[in-house]
């Protein structure tokens, strides 16, 4: 399998949007290729899944701290922060972003991105009260996206006809760049290189030490 999220060596892969900034035994957590704004984190399953909907159940306790650490942790530096995934249910998929693999971001957004995907789709959510809830919707066969933003408030909408990058283009709208929503053509490197160095640079970043947190620097 050609996965460039499975096993990830910085030895093999140097590049710097491979920078492990926080570990746990079962997920990384790395800047994102294509960040639109300075802050924007992945949390990355180490084991290979396709969306948070097909994790197995007793790793979403680690998954779900670990998001609540980072969460709180980027907080701090940028503001209010809103987590979503895009969740295919099967590979190949638009929905997916072309990346096969667990990848849930945490982005610092001015805005309610709910409300602004409302002009890329028209979707039906359904407010989650656990995050579990996905694997329904992935058992099911259903592909979906999904939101929490900075009230912890959760949803979830499914569809047949997600535009590819969907939140990414919401996001993209929302912020007037919409050209540079597709993050296989714009990298947007100064970005990852801000973020990282912000949060090395944090007297917060050695506190996650703490946390039960790996680090690096």
């Amino acid at each position: 399998m050609n996965c460039g999220f499975c096993n990830l060596d910085r030895s093999k892969n140097p590049e710097i949007w491979n920078t492990v900034l926080f570990e746990t035994s079962n997920f990384f957590v790395v800047p994102t290729l294509g960040a639109l704004v300075e802050g924007w984190l992945l949390i990355v399953s180490k084991e290979h899944y396709l969306c948070v909907g097909e994790l197995d159940s007793e790793l979403f306790e680690e998954l779900e701290k670990l998001t609540f650490k980072v969460s709180n942790f980027l907080t701090k530096l940028y503001g209010d922060i809103t987590i979503f995934e895009h969740g295919p249910a099967v590979p190949n998929q638009l929905v997916g972003c072309s990346v096969d693999h667990l990848h849930l971001h945490l982005a610092p957004l001015s805005f309610d991105l709910l409300g602004a995907t409302k002009n890329i789709i028209d979707l039906e959510w359904t407010e989650l009260v656990d995050f579990k809830q996905s694997k329904e919707y992935f058992n099911r066969s259903k592909p979906y996206v999904y939101i929490k933003n900075p009230k912890n408030e959760q949803f979830i909408a499914t569809s047949n006809v997600f535009p590819s990058q969907t939140l990414r283009q919401a996001i993209a709208y929302e912020i007037n760049k919409f050209e540079k929503y597709n993050w296989r053509n714009n990298l947007e490197i100064d970005h990852i290189m801000s973020t990282i160095k912000t949060i090395q640079n944090s007297p917060f970043y050695t506190e996650c030490d703490n946390l039960e947190l790996s680090v690096y620097d």
